[in-house]
């Protein structure tokens, strides 16, 4: 069992319910973060269609002889069997949905620096347990179009542009002045994630 400082790192999971008096759900979900937790387990979030962004604790990962730990890792996408603890929510069984652009863009450093930037523009802007099926497809589309993409900035732009515009930030002929940063900034406000891109 945990301790009760344990709470102490992580207090929004005590109130990361799932939807109504669900107890367990079975659901498709893209992780958005994910994070070693003590020394055996690992925190992730999953951005799910239906459920919206779900923080999760996968247990004794690191403990187990043959773990699959590549499994839990940002941009996969997982079939994930969910379930609400007393305090926390736990992943009981996971499945890696095979995703071909994963592999392509984990060869690439600017490619892995894009997909963390739109895990976390998402993972920032999206409040837990909030539904948004539009987000869900946005952000796996984008996943695979960035696996054979050649200029990057020009991914990040139209992953910025198609953000805004699911999120109703943009008018029909674009003609906001403002910055994606400033914009972003106004509907959340946070200040939007720090891209760093090596030119080549």
């Amino acid at each position: 069992r945990y301790s009760r400082a344990a709470h102490l790192f992580l207090p929004n999971l005590r109130n990361n319910c799932l939807p109504g008096d669900m107890k367990t759900i079975s659901t498709l979900g893209i992780i958005v973060y994910a994070k070693p937790f003590f020394e055996k387990d690992k925190i992730i979030e999953l951005l799910t269609p239906h459920h919206g962004k779900i923080r999760c604790i996968v247990k004794r990962l690191y403990g187990k002889k043959k773990a699959n730990t590549g499994t839990f890792e940002l941009g996969n996408t997982l079939q994930a069997i969910i379930q609400k603890g007393k305090s926390f929510h736990y992943i009981n069984q996971a499945t890696l949905e095979p995703h071909p652009a994963i592999p392509y863009i984990r060869r690439e450093y600017n490619k892995i620096n894009l997909l963390f930037y739109y895990c976390a523009i998402i993972r920032s802007a999206l409040e837990t347990n909030q539904p948004n099926p539009e987000i869900f497809a946005l952000l796996k589309h984008h996943i695979q179009h960035l696996a054979h993409a050649t200029h990057i900035q020009k991914c990040q732009h139209a992953f910025e542009t198609d953000f805004l515009t699911k999120e109703g930030l943009l008018d029909r002929n674009h003609t906001q002045t403002e910055s994606f940063k400033e914009l972003y900034y106004q509907y959340t406000g946070k200040t939007a994630p720090i891209l760093t891109i090596i030119d080549t």
